[in-house]
């Protein structure tokens, strides 16, 4: 699971940087998971 979540994170942080607006609509609700 930690790896996953490792991972996932990574992913959540690129996703960000790519697009910054989708991002702060849509990932703030994943980052509470």
């Amino acid at each position: 699971m930690e790896k996953i979540y490792f991972i996932f994170s990574l992913f959540r942080t690129r996703f960000f940087f790519l697009h910054p607006l989708p991002s702060m609509t849509v990932l703030p609700n994943v980052h509470l998971i």
